[in-house]
């Protein structure tokens, strides 16, 4: 059994498309003015994390190309600016392609790029821009000593991750989520595709924890539907997991 982990540095990559392309699969939230606002909230919230020592520093990488002057503006209020790299470039990936396709390409071009990701040091969690993860202090706490990846897997309604929150360790990225992107191309399931691969053994060669301690507790704007994150139903799941997590920690919803 993995033990908690002693301290590491560490990373949060935080991925953002604002402006995204006409076209792009399964998306509800399109509106740039909107999805800038929703970055922002989000942005914030994490930049604070910075200070109360949750994360050490923050890797900011949007795909679409997009100025990050007012995250930039963010940071140097928040007086952190010093711990945050900023990476905008316009992805040439087509946008009819899964949004996990697209992410995980983001994921692959700021690990290839960052300057504070190039010593390869430490533990990097990543997390959906626009997504807040409430109680990320407490999941990133609890890091099991000597895992590679650690992944939330749920199999309700079918065996699948969640990829909005997930963390590794920087220097074992090529060998379990950053193996092979391209067999995502194209594919609507790359959550499935990624669970599947990982109860197949096929990343045998790197330890990974299949299920955090604690369930996220999420905030914000669902992109595929436009649905919210942490209303009156939302916050009833929670709690529910949170109860299962406890009494049946093999029932994994």
């Amino acid at each position: 059994m993995l033990l908690p982990r002693t301290r590491q540095k560490t990373t949060l990559l935080i991925t953002s498309t604002i402006s995204p392309d006409s076209g792009v699969h399964c998306l509800k939230v399109i509106d740039y003015k909107q999805r800038l606002a929703q970055y922002l909230e989000a942005f914030e919230f994490y930049c604070k994390t910075l200070l109360s020592g949750v994360f050490d520093r923050i890797v900011y990488t949007d795909n679409s190309g997009y100025p990050l002057d007012d995250l930039v503006a963010v940071a140097e209020r928040l007086d952190v600016r010093d711990r945050v790299e900023f990476i905008s470039y316009k992805s040439t990936v087509s946008p009819d392609n899964s949004r996990y396709f697209l992410e995980i390409k983001l994921i692959d071009y700021a690990m290839r790029t960052s300057q504070l990701l190039n010593d390869r040091e430490g533990l990097v969690w990543k997390v959906t821009g626009r997504y807040i993860v409430q109680n990320c202090a407490e999941i990133v706490r609890d890091w099991p000593d000597g895992a590679d990846l650690w992944i939330n897997c749920r199999n309700k309604p079918y065996p699948v991750v969640d990829f909005y929150f997930l963390g590794f360790r920087c220097d074992t990225f090529e060998c379990h989520i950053g193996k092979t992107i391209d067999r995502y191309k194209g594919t609507i399931d790359g959550e499935k595709i990624l669970r599947q691969s990982i109860d197949a053994g096929e990343f045998s060669d790197v330890a990974i924890v299949k299920r955090f301690r604690r369930p996220p507790r999420l905030y914000g704007t669902r992109g595929h539907d436009g649905s919210q994150y942490g209303g009156r139903k939302d916050t009833a799941k929670y709690f529910v997991r949170r109860l299962m997590a406890i009494a049946a920690p093999q029932v994994w919803i």
